[in-house]
């Protein structure tokens, strides 16, 4: 899964829960989070953490 298109496809509303989620539960500060999404430069572990943050957000 591409992350970045993923993020991109979301509403706004949804864009802020998904943010929300993954930067309270990773530690992200907010431009970090905003660099890893440009760049899809997210780390194997981190990747793995927000792939199952976007599974629970999906189910919710």
């Amino acid at each position: 899964m591409v992350i970045s298109d993923y993020y991109r496809n979301l509403t706004d509303e949804d864009k802020s829960k998904l943010r929300t989620m993954v930067i309270s539960e990773i530690g992200f500060s907010l431009p970090t989070f905003y660099y890893k999404i440009r760049n899809e430069s997210f780390k194997p572990l981190e990747r793995r953490a927000i792939e199952s943050i976007i599974n629970r957000f999906k189910d919710a």
